[in-house]
């Protein structure tokens, strides 16, 4: 595997550095529980074992992240980090597939695998990969995508391509409310790359349409309970503020709902927008259901 795919492999070393004093323990047992995945996933899958290819591809504090290869078949896999309570990753590929059926960019996990064992509990899920695809995230309180070729690198978006993620971000939370259960995602984290885009959005025009269909969300931690409206209200709120703890920039800020790890701070304009444009999305999805029916 000598694509480009995210950071450099020495690197993984790196993510467990994250969680406890045990690292190299933790990162052996992951690696043990990755080996028994594999096997299950390729005897479900009718694939030779050997034929599966892993690469470890980045990290953040909540998972660790690996590519799945088959031939030029790839998935991708997000494995719960040792700390994290487990059950965790369950309900979060629970909510991906629950939200992927009111906004299909909301990227749906393929599998789930998980071991309890005295020695270690672990989790992860399969989802779709998506080649290269760049990050949305901020750094040092600069807005911008990561972007895995030639070398990872972190790279600050230009005034227009901001707003246009700004504004989509907002309208694909907006697209993605679950209006029949009250329903909306929740705990987004920005700077954990929750957002993705597909390659080379950066060298398209940043309209909002490019990037509205460029943009992927592929994170669900949790949901809120609440109408529409609602909703909305908590977005005006939280999304104008920077909301990264002060102790640690990557944890979650249990002070705010929806918009709980960020240093970026959305204009109103960029939320209003957002909310016009996902009640758009909204409008689109109900004119095409009310025509297929007729």
């Amino acid at each position: 595997m000598n694509e480009k795919l995210g950071m450099e492999k020495n690197l993984e070393y790196s993510a467990y550095l994250l969680y406890k004093n045990q690292f190299l323990l933790d990162y052996f047992k992951t690696h043990y529980f990755l080996k028994n995945f594999k096997k299950k996933y390729a005897k479900e899958n009718n694939i030779p074992y050997n034929k599966l290819k892993m690469k470890f591809i980045n990290f953040g504090y909540y998972s660790t992240i690996y590519v799945l290869k088959n031939d030029n078949n790839y998935k991708t896999v997000l494995v719960g980090s040792p700390y994290l309570e487990f059950g965790r990753m369950k309900k979060e590929a629970d909510l991906l597939k629950h939200f992927n059926k009111i906004e299909n960019s909301v990227v749906a996990p393929v599998s789930f695998f998980a071991e309890d064992k005295l020695a270690y509990k672990r989790e992860l899920f399969v989802t779709p990969y998506f080649y290269q695809a760049r990050a949305v995230s901020n750094l040092d309180g600069k807005f911008g995508i990561y972007i895995p070729e030639p070398e990872y690198r972190f790279e600050e978006s230009s005034k227009e391509q901001t707003m246009a993620m700004k504004t989509c971000i907002i309208a694909k939370l907006i697209s993605s409310f679950d209006d029949k259960n009250n329903l909306g995602i929740s705990d987004v984290q920005i700077i954990s790359g929750d957002f993705i885009m597909e390659k080379e959005w950066e060298k398209l025009e940043p309209t909002l349409q490019n990037t509205y269909d460029n943009m992927k969300l592929i994170s669900a931690r949790d949901c809120i309970n609440c109408s529409l409206d609602e909703y909305i209200d908590l977005i005006k709120k939280e999304f104008t503020k920077s909301t990264s703890s002060k102790l640690y920039k990557y944890k979650a800020n249990t002070n705010y709902k929806l918009n709980t790890c960020s240093d970026i701070v959305f204009t109103s304009k960029e939320i209003e927008d957002g909310i016009n444009l996902g009640m758009e999305k909204r409008q689109q999805r109900v004119n095409k259901e009310q025509f297929l029916t007729m």
